[in-house]
């Protein structure tokens, strides 16, 4: 399992963001539903908070550059493991499902170097100009999906917006 080499606390934030209370299940819920990349939202909130935020030309030129290996890689890696959870034959269950587990891996490592791109990227792209907060995950959540948030999304970023909000002293 990689380890991020640039800014370790992103994934502690992530890692916090994405379990608290029940995101988890509205997190997945909208990536299944609207194709939307988590990190990349979770990334978008980072940048957010820790004062570090983009404009909305710049998450669109971020999601630009990383589209691909989401569409590519992350993606795809996510379909298997999701359908080595229900069949066919052999599968579930057995050997399949540790090959479902090694893909699960695979997917996680695939999203930490997505996080270690991002970072290199803003690096050398945002010049600070920064969003609020609900702004920059609708602009994030647009970029994913080609659409603005529907409801049932705005209920999953308000939710993420509160938990940043909330643990916001625990992840400075």
């Amino acid at each position: 399992m990689r380890t991020l080499r640039k800014d370790a606390k992103i994934d502690d934030f992530i890692g916090k963001i994405y379990f608290h209370d029940s995101l988890e299940h509205g997190l997945v819920e909208i990536q299944e539903k609207y194709h939307i990349n988590v990190v990349f939202l979770l990334f978008v909130a980072w940048l957010c908070h820790h004062g570090r935020g983009a404009s909305a030309r710049e998450i669109a030129m971020l999601w630009r550059k990383c589209a691909p290996w989401c569409a590519e890689v992350i993606r795809p890696l996510q379909a298997v493991r999701r359908r080595l959870a229900s069949g066919p034959a052999p599968a579930p269950g057995g050997d399949a499902e540790s090959l479902r587990q090694s893909v699960k891996a695979s997917e996680l490592d695939a999203e930490l170097i997505l996080l270690d791109y991002l970072q290199a990227e803003l690096s050398l792209s945002v010049t600070g100009c920064s969003l609020d907060l609900r702004s920059a995950l609708r602009t994030g959540f647009a970029c994913c999906a080609a659409s603005d948030p529907p409801e049932d999304a705005e209920r999953v970023l308000s939710a993420i917006e509160s938990a940043v909000a909330g643990s916001s002293s625990s992840m400075s």
